[in-house]
């Protein structure tokens, strides 16, 4: 559980902020029965560890080739040692709001990609589980991002906003603009819904 107010340590008034990164570091903390410095050193240690694969599945989604993806890994291991230090010194939180962020914007990008296929009024309907399925993870994945850290969250509204307009502009031409607007806001929109609701 969290305490009601972080006082005297910080002039919070609510305990909950980064509540996603103090549940992962209290599991972590239970199940190896550390010392509460030793165990929050070797967590974010871990964290820095797993920056690699966030890298990975964030070049993959978005240029759906393996090699740029290994590469881009490999450039994540050999010149950023300390990727926590990118936006300010040991942010361990919002360092796991960044590992998060990937896994967003691959469901998000998939269900997106689902969209196409399917009529989104008929989303919810019993026989369409693929496409139920998918909007779930993804809502389950952003309310998790949420819970972690907001900042990380504006960045990824960036970057899924930054994806559909340069999608839009591939279809700006052609007759299924319109179409292809509807389907992916509607998509987006119940995402959206979801995810706050499950948070």
């Amino acid at each position: 559980g969290f305490p009601p107010t972080y006082s005297p340590l910080l002039g919070l008034q609510t305990a909950s902020y980064h509540a996603g990164f103090h549940s992962t570091l209290a599991s972590f903390l239970w199940l190896s029965g550390s010392e509460l410095s030793q165990a929050m050193l070797v967590f974010g240690q871990m964290l820095n560890a797993c920056s690699i694969f966030a890298v990975y599945l964030l070049c993959k989604t978005m240029t759906r080739d393996r090699s740029a993806a290994v590469t881009a890994a490999w450039f994540n291991v050999i010149f950023s040692p300390m990727p926590a230090y990118y936006t300010s010194l040991g942010r361990y939180t919002q360092l796991s709001g960044l590992l998060i962020l990937p896994v967003c914007f691959a469901l998000v990008y998939f269900s997106l990609k689902q969209s196409l296929s399917s009529k989104p009024y008929l989303t919810l309907r019993p026989g369409n589980t693929h496409s139920l399925s998918s909007i779930i993870l993804s809502a389950i994945a952003c309310g998790g991002l949420f819970l972690t850290h907001y900042r990380v969250l504006a960045f990824f509204c960036a970057l899924v906003l930054a994806y559909l307009c340069v999608g839009s502009f591939t279809h700006l031409r052609r007759a299924v603009f319109g179409r292809w607007i509807y389907q992916r806001g509607t998509y987006l929109l119940l995402i959206s819904l979801w995810s706050i609701l499950l948070t």
